[in-house]
């Protein structure tokens, strides 16, 4: 406004006096500079305001760091469901696929120490493989070793900005095509860029050959529990399962106890107490999906059966209009994956049903969302 009424001034006169004219020149030059640092300022803010939020939160409350907006390498109780809360609806994943693509899985976590999931499995550098063909700068990548079949069609996945360094895909997929150069993978199938951090799409297919047996090695650390657990969760554990044959009834009985005995609920006060799972088997009996899902891997562990803990999406909502399926950051959800010998990996649902993501959303608001 001020360089407006600069440039359409009434002249006075001496406006043309030297002196005059290099004050108006001068007032135009700063205005010119203050528009241009607005615009700079603002686009840099834009790019960088997930750095900003992470290094402000440092700050205020560094036990608690969201790290990746909720998918960092620790998993630490409450992490989950601060995204659920953080405008719900916007849009975190954008796939597009002929089938619904459920459960993505963004990271997985094999070591429990009272509060917060860790992994000691640790990462391979992959490179791309030469008999598989890329499409443009993209790069196709075997995510697991064995033969697989490539026929599926492939799913492409987009993230948004704050899940920047995180590589989702599904428990089957036998190969990832992406721009980068190299890819970091985990012993659990864990998928991460090896240098700079991902923003560009990329592309999952295939159903990946049966999983090897577990090693010694694999199964101690699968089934391994805190030295410090409450030794009520494992006579729970033992209660539960006292009359089942096989591995698969542990997961029904485990499964169908949590659901019956416990209520879903966002609203819990409990997450840093100083055993939260004890308070949630035992007092509170309510939770969100972290309560539920690492209730389940502590139970199952105490019973024998290895497994671990998963977070990602649960995506089930598609839009019509643009074919096309949405994750929100309200469908953030944590889930288990045990080890059944003979048969493999499976995902494992212990929480009930109104926890679990559920697809909907009105044809007018499906609309809207395409045409934006």
């Amino acid at each position: 406004i001020s360089l407006y009424f600069l440039l359409h001034a009434p002249v006075r006169a001496d406006a043309q006096h030297p002196a005059s004219r290099a004050r108006r020149n001068a007032y135009i030059a700063l205005f010119a500079f203050i528009l241009f640092s607005g615009w700079g300022s603002g686009t840099l803010v834009y790019r960088h305001g997930t750095d900003l939020d992470l290094l402000i939160a440092n700050m205020v409350q560094p036990p608690y760091t969201p790290s990746s907006a909720g998918f960092s390498n620790s998993g630490r109780l409450g992490r989950l469901s601060s995204r659920k809360g953080m405008n719900e609806n916007a849009i975190a994943l954008h796939i597009v696929s002929n089938d619904a693509p459920t459960y993505l899985r963004g990271k997985a976590f094999d070591q429990f120490a009272g509060r917060e999931w860790t992994t000691i499995a640790s990462s391979t550098t992959t490179k791309p493989a030469d008999d598989l063909q890329s499409a443009p700068n993209m790069h196709w990548f075997p995510l697991l070793p064995g033969d697989a079949d490539l026929n599926a069609d492939p799913m492409s996945i987009e993230a948004d900005k704050s899940l920047r360094g995180t590589i989702f895909t599904c428990l089957e997929t036998a190969r990832i095509a992406a721009s980068e150069s190299e890819l970091k993978i985990d012993a659990h199938a864990i998928v991460e860029p090896a240098q700079l951090p991902s923003e560009s799409p990329y592309q999952i297919t295939g159903i990946a050959s049966p999983d090897a047996p577990l090693t010694d090695a694999e199964r101690k650390a699968l089934t391994a529990i805190p030295e410090t657990i409450d030794p009520r969760i494992p006579t729970l554990a033992q209660d539960i399962t006292r009359n089942c044959r096989n591995d698969i009834e542990k997961l029904n009985a485990v499964t169908s106890y949590l659901r019956n005995t416990c209520t879903y609920s966002l609203d819990v006060s409990f997450d840093i107490a100083n055993d939260p799972i004890a308070t949630f088997l035992f007092e509170a009996r309510k939770g969100h999906c972290e309560f539920f899902a690492t209730a389940a891997a502590l139970l199952l562990r105490c019973a024998g059966v290895p497994c671990r803990y998963v977070t990602g999406f649960v995506s089930g909502e598609r839009n019509e209009y643009g074919n096309y399926w949405v994750a929100r950051n309200k469908d953030a959800h944590a889930w288990v994956e045990a080890y059944i010998e003979g048969q493999g990996w499976r995902t494992i649902e212990a929480t009930p049903s109104t926890g679990v993501p559920q697809g909907e959303r009105p044809k007018t608001a499906q609309l809207w969302e395409y045409i934006v």
